[in-house]
């Protein structure tokens, strides 16, 4: 199969936990995979300000999927390809079932987030994180723009019952990534929005079939573009669900499993 497509996910696949750079090997072999003429490009969770500096340092100038599939934009021209938003009546439906979880209540847009129930030691992180933070004490009233996504965080008992409330309450349903370690984090995107998605529109626009693309991912939000492209790579350090779907499994983030799938399938 003769593939014409990579795409592929950043952190703990592109960029390993705590690292702010693309390894050499992984560059050079992007590189070399653009040079034969592979459409080379990102998806990724992070906005565009926090995915910046990886599209920069790779030299990527095409269309890049952002925020899970909620984004679609050119690097070149910064033109919108495919953007959708949350309804401004979800979010507030949110922030009523939430209510009283004991959870922090984030809505990301184009100045930043606005957060509710920041305790300080995560109003910290979240500031490193993302450096533009507006603390707000009620949503309907200073909600005034157009809202990419809402984060919750907190422990596992309240997020689960929020979540399952969340799932049985909203129509249409929106689109949810689940990620858990020391604190829970439910990410609530626009209905509609995925990786999957965003890809297989990405795929009709370039001409692309499906059989011809490679994705790469590692992580849950990655399963439905792994499932979608012809060849799905998990890394090596993927959760155990996203290994069960994937066609072929690379070596960890840290050994580079990038530049292996591109030497064995690409070059």
């Amino acid at each position: 199969m003769k593939y014409k497509m990579l795409v592929m996910d950043i952190d703990d696949t592109l960029l390993p936990r705590g690292s702010l750079s693309v390894s050499e090997e992984n560059k050079e072999a992007i590189k070399k995979a653009e040079e034969k003429g592979i459409y080379v490009t990102l998806a990724t969770g992070r906005g565009v300000n926090k995915a910046d500096p990886v599209v920069k340092e790779l030299n990527i100038t095409k269309d890049v999927i952002y925020y899970n599939g909620a984004l679609i934009e050119n690097v070149k021209t910064k033109e919108r390809i495919r953007h959708l938003v949350l309804p401004k009546e979800q979010i507030c439906q949110i922030d009523q079932i939430v209510e009283g979880e004991d959870l922090f209540f984030g809505i990301y847009t184009e100045r930043g987030i606005l957060a509710k129930h920041a305790e300080e030691e995560l109003k910290a992180y979240l500031i490193r994180a993302w450096k533009h933070i507006f603390p707000i004490e009620n949503v309907e009233r200073e909600l005034k723009e157009e809202a990419s996504r809402v984060l919750l965080i907190g422990d596992m008992e309240h997020m689960e019952a929020a979540r399952e409330k969340i799932k049985e309450a909203l129509d249409p349903k929106p689109y949810m990534v689940y990620f858990y370690g020391s604190r829970c984090f439910l990410e609530i995107l626009p209905p509609g929005a995925s990786k999957g998605k965003a890809l297989a529109f990405l795929a009709k626009r370039h001409g692309f079939r499906r059989e011809e693309i490679i994705a790469i991912g590692d992580n849950e939000n990655d399963i439905e573009m792994i499932e979608y492209a012809g060849l799905g790579v998990a890394m090596e350090n993927s959760q155990d669900t996203v290994k069960e779907r994937a066609d072929y499994i690379t070596l960890e983030d840290k050994r580079n499993g990038v530049a292996e799938v591109i030497h064995r399938f690409l070059l």
